[in-house]
């Protein structure tokens, strides 16, 4: 990192909270059931109701199960959960407690359909599996949490996140991958109760509502299986493309893991992207931290291609970010498919390398060129001693004194050397010549990637343009499409993306 006089605080302090743990996992099987947060933190409710038509029940968690653990709401479709001094009362739709609940993580509500047919509960008008368990959180506040089955949850997951029209090899591949990301990530939202949430941050999950019969499938036909690596659930990271090359996992997060190491893919189908910022608009998102800005820089881009530092300087201070924050350093302006980009200008300067090698982007300076196109024209018609003028569409000689002068056109002329030379009348206008060639695109930049661009004008333009989409690490979802469609097996698909590991 250089020139870093001011960290980008508020943007880390967002970025934080996307970014991946490893957690260690005790277990080295896949967990029979997780629970999903639905509902919690700011979102969490103050009541909440859950309904099914076949009835409901109260259903207990322990063991890593769903068992039935009591009577006390038969015949009852629908109940309101509502917190109560430290704990949550099931209350009938006439208001009338029918049972305590602890909030501890243990109970749910559940459909009586469940065991026969698998039939979801409803809550806040959407189908989930499994039963809908409150928790009391360390504020008081009662989250909302999906008790559901690793099987059942991997099919709310797939068409999120992958498409059920997707090559049934790529889905059968990202089926182990979701269950290896629920299992090694178990303790991501541990101080709220639950395991895993329902967006980006973890996996996006939809509940029935994302269920579709081939990613169904695609489930049911890898059933159970993980990735392992050192006996391991592997922490299965993937992304839509990338751009060529995958990342280290620690050249985009900190920790090095063994599984996750760069190499080329060439199965990722070329996606390339281009975003142009105006200095006016960088200045809206950023000048109130930094001041006018005045250049960004790519401090240095890693072997895999990726930049790995970019700084951006204003009047007042810097800003530099590294690794994954770098795709959200422009805030509400933008935020960049993926780390492997160039940056260039329109209307600014470039400069590259740490030598500062210039590339003028400037207009060239044309006053000496012209001058010297003047000088050729004027002496285009001297030939030995023999001065020529032009002087309309005649030509003359003129005698020493100027006082006469006699018509040359068509005329043979003996020069000093002794040669011939025959007049002829020349056009109105000199002979053009061009000027020499002037390549405003410098050599090709350095291998390192190091550059600067500089703007000056609000009109000036930031051009970042890109290859692939995410942050690079571990599975490219469109290149497992791509190996799927030419025949390889969901275990070849695995295998390339993750070093070392094996699926069982």
């Amino acid at each position: 990192m250089r020139g870093k006089l001011l960290k980008l605080i508020i943007l880390f302090t967002v970025i934080s909270a996307a970014l991946p743990s490893f957690a260690a996992v005790s277990f080295a099987q896949s967990p029979d059931f997780v629970k999903v947060g639905i509902s919690y933190g700011s979102s969490a409710p103050s009541s909440a109701t859950v309904s099914s038509a076949s009835g409901l029940f109260i259903g207990s968690s322990y063991g890593d199960s769903l068992s039935k653990s009591g009577s006390a709401l038969d015949g009852v479709t629908s109940v309101t959960l509502k917190r109560d001094s430290g704990a949550i009362n099931v209350l009938d739709p006439d208001g009338n407690v029918l049972a305590v609940l602890t909030g501890d993580g243990t109970e749910c509500i559940a459909s009586e359909g469940y065991f026969t047919s698998g039939e979801p509960v409803e809550y806040k008008g959407k189908a989930y599996r499994g039963g809908i368990m409150p928790y009391l959180n360390s504020q008081g506040q009662m989250n909302i949490l999906n008790y559901i089955s690793m099987e059942d949850y991997v099919k709310g997951v797939l068409n999120s996140e992958m498409g059920h029209n997707s090559d049934l090899e790529a889905l059968k591949a990202q089926a182990v991958t979701a269950r290896s990301f629920a299992a090694a990530h178990e303790a991501n939202h541990e101080s709220q109760g639950f395991n895993v949430c329902t967006t980006t941050h973890c996996q996006v999950y939809a509940g029935v509502s994302g269920e579709y019969d081939r990613t169904n499938q695609a489930v049911d036909e890898t059933r159970g299986q993980m990735m392992y690596y050192n006996g391991q659930p592997v922490a299965g990271f993937y992304y839509a493309n990338s751009g060529g090359h995958t990342e280290n996992s620690e050249d985009v997060w900190s920790e090095a893991l063994g599984y996750l190491r760069a190499k080329p893919d060439e199965f990722s189908p070329n996606l390339e992207w281009t975003v142009e910022l105006s200095k006016k608009e960088l200045n809206r998102v950023l000048s109130g931290k930094i001041g006018d800005v005045k250049s960004v820089t790519i401090d240095g881009v890693n072997a895999s291609g990726y930049v790995a530092s970019l700084t951006i300087n204003g009047a007042k201070s810097s800003i530099t970010v590294t690794k994954d924050p770098i795709r959200s350093v422009f805030g509400s302006a933008a935020t960049l498919k993926s780390r492997r980009f160039t940056i260039d200008t329109r209307g600014g300067s470039i400069t590259y390398g740490f030598s500062g090698d210039q590339r003028a982007s400037e207009v060239p300076d044309t006053a000496s060129i012209l001058s010297a196109q003047e000088e050729s024209a004027r002496n285009y018609y001297a030939s030995g001693n023999v001065a020529s003028e032009v002087l309309g569409n005649s030509m003359y000689a003129v005698s020493a004194s100027g006082t006469s002068q006699i018509d040359l056109s068509g005329m043979s002329i003996m020069a000093s050397g002794g040669q011939t030379i025959t007049a002829t009348v020349p056009s109105n206008e000199p002979p053009a010549v061009d000027p020499p060639a002037v390549d405003p695109i410098p050599p090709n930049p350095p291998s390192n990637g190091v550059c600067t661009v500089y703007l000056n004008s609000s009109s000036d333009v930031l051009i970042i343009s890109g290859k692939g989409y995410g942050h690079g690490v571990g599975m490219a979802q469109q290149g497992a499409q791509q190996m799927g469609s030419r025949g390889y097996s969901y275990i070849d698909i695995l295998k390339y993306y993750y070093t070392g590991i094996e699926v069982r």
